[in-house]
């Protein structure tokens, strides 16, 4: 929606577009569930967060709850033709190689990162100015900056959550690669590389002040990391209410917009 918002573009085919893609996230975030769900058996907060951990799920109806989902989700973005036919592909294509074997990428040194950083947090926002043939100024390219940073900081920080766990299943990724130690100094040096990042586009002007309330409310859990251990858990406390805010505050950016 931040894509709508900042291009004033909420046409019916731009908001089915959005909670195409929002169900199309969801989706992959059930099926790296799914695909993970013997690694979160071995963390009792894992577990009890992945619902295939707990529920008896057979393939074959996986399989069908996939498929159904994806008919579902789909019309948002095959409205554009061939470019969210091949656009959908492409989506169906990462999920899958990113939490299922035998490619699993999620645990290839070196594929896992920068996987995650393109198409995590940064892609969708680039398939929604793509899809509905939206131009770019330095605003987006600034917002991309920051959604990359966010991706890789995300993805250091659970790899270093999971260490022990990984380690245990035979697990490989990027940070058991690396060593924790160096991991650890990576995700600090680009978690306040992040806050400058952030801070030095909104006081040049090319962040607008009506934006910056959502970056500067994730400070504080961005840089709790500078305290972070490897194998400590992420401040809930601190990452659930930004969260809610960033939903209700752009809930109601979305609301003056359009009825004001």
């Amino acid at each position: 929606m931040g894509v709508l918002l900042l291009h004033d573009t909420f046409s019916a085919s731009a908001v089915l577009l959005v909670f195409s893609l929002a169900g199309g996230y969801w989706l992959a975030f059930a099926l790296n569930d799914y695909f993970d769900q013997e690694v979160d058996r071995l963390d009792e907060r894992k577990k009890g967060r992945n619902f295939f951990s707990i529920t008896d799920v057979t393939v074959g109806s996986a399989a069908r709850g996939f498929l159904a989902a994806s008919l579902i989700i789909a019309p948002g973005m095959l409205q554009f033709g061939w470019q969210g036919f091949w656009a959908s592909a492409l989506c169906v294509f990462v999920m899958w190689a990113y939490s299922a074997p035998p490619l699993r990428f999620k645990s290839r040194p070196g594929l896992d990162l920068p996987i995650h950083a393109l198409f995590v947090e940064t892609f969708p926002y680039v398939l929604v100015m793509y899809l509905l043939n939206l131009g770019w100024d330095q605003l987006d390219y600034v917002i991309l900056g920051l959604g990359v940073m966010a991706s890789v900081t995300a993805q250091l920080e659970q790899q270093l959550r999971d260490v022990e766990i990984d380690q245990q299943h035979g697990e490989v990724t990027f940070t058991l690669w690396l060593g924790a130690d160096k991991a650890l100094i990576l995700l600090k040096a680009v978690s306040v590389l992040m806050v400058v990042y952030g801070v030095g586009f909104m006081f040049a002007g090319v962040i607008p002040l009506w934006i910056a309330p959502i970056g500067l409310a994730a400070v504080p859990a961005v840089l709790s990391r500078l305290f972070r251990r490897p194998g400590q858990p992420r401040p809930e406390h601190l990452i659930r209410p930004v969260a809610y805010f960033g939903i209700v505050y752009i809930a109601i950016l979305i609301g003056w917009r359009v009825f004001a």
